[in-house]
């Protein structure tokens, strides 16, 4: 019985270290097995990161790369645009010149623009010159009239707004100095009026007091200062509407070459 009973107290501790040992054994490979799992999923994270980022960088590339051409392409399409609408024609059959021709091409003037300037008289090169600015009407308006086969000078007496200042010339007829004291000329309008009330001053008075009719003389005087306030305004406004007269040249200034001869010189 003694033995029986160590016998079996053997195999109980047996027993228990035996279980003790798988016991250990699977932690140990629990263990290695979420150490395993978690380096995996690392390894996954990892690699995702990775993707995600070559991804997005491989994206923004593109994206940046496209971006780039895009803002490039509308430039070289204008540029093509540019050069292709002068394809195929010849400033030569146009009547121009390459100088001409050159001009257009520097500026933004368009083909159909040129083309339908030319077929209403205008070069180019005037054009460019914006003469319209000049004239003080708008670039319609003076295509409009230059398509009606006027000249400058005939839209300048067209549009020019003197006709009030040139009112005030024929009124001056009337009342003298009138037109030079509006366009504020206070010289001769002084010089007008002072001559203007002496003769009328002393037309009165020989009027009353002389018996010899001595007032005729100063009469003329005073029809002088009407007519001289008269052809002052008419002329200065004539000369303001007539862009060829700006041009005009008495020739009879002083000089080392002509002296007073160049009287003779007259030229428009």
């Amino acid at each position: 019985m003694h033995k029986l009973s160590i016998l079996f107290l053997a195999l109980m501790i047996g027993l228990g270290q035996a279980i003790a040992y798988d016991f250990d054994d699977s932690e140990s490979y629990g263990g290695i097995f979420d150490d395993e799992e978690y380096s995996s999923t690392e390894s996954s994270n990892d690699s995702e990161d990775s993707y995600s980022t070559e991804d997005s960088y491989t994206a923004e590339e593109t994206y940046s790369t496209e971006a780039s051409y895009s803002s490039e392409e509308p430039s070289s399409t204008t540029i093509e645009a540019s050069a292709s609408q002068w394809d195929n024609l010849s400033y030569e059959e146009l009547g121009l010149s390459q100088w001409e021709f050159q001009q257009v091409k520097k500026s933004n003037l368009t083909r159909s623009k040129l083309l339908s300037l030319l077929e209403i008289g205008v070069r180019p090169a005037e054009y460019l010159q914006k003469p319209w600015e000049q004239l003080g009407v708008s670039e319609d308006q003076w295509l409009n009239e230059r398509s009606k086969g006027l000249e400058d000078t005939d839209i300048d007496r067209s549009y020019r707004n003197n006709a009030n200042n040139q009112s005030y010339a024929y009124l001056s007829l009337l009342v003298p100095s009138l037109y030079q004291w509006k366009v504020d000329k206070k010289a001769e309008a002084i010089s007008m009026n002072v001559i203007w009330g002496l003769s009328v001053g002393a037309t009165v008075y020989l009027g009353l007091t002389s018996k010899n009719k001595e007032y005729f003389y100063t009469i003329p005087v005073i029809a002088a200062v009407h007519i001289w306030s008269f052809a002052n305004g008419l002329l200065e406004t004539q000369w303001e509407t007539n862009p060829d007269a700006n041009r005009f040249s008495w020739g009879v200034a002083p000089n080392f070459d002509g002296g007073w001869a160049g009287i003779c010189q007259w030229r428009f």
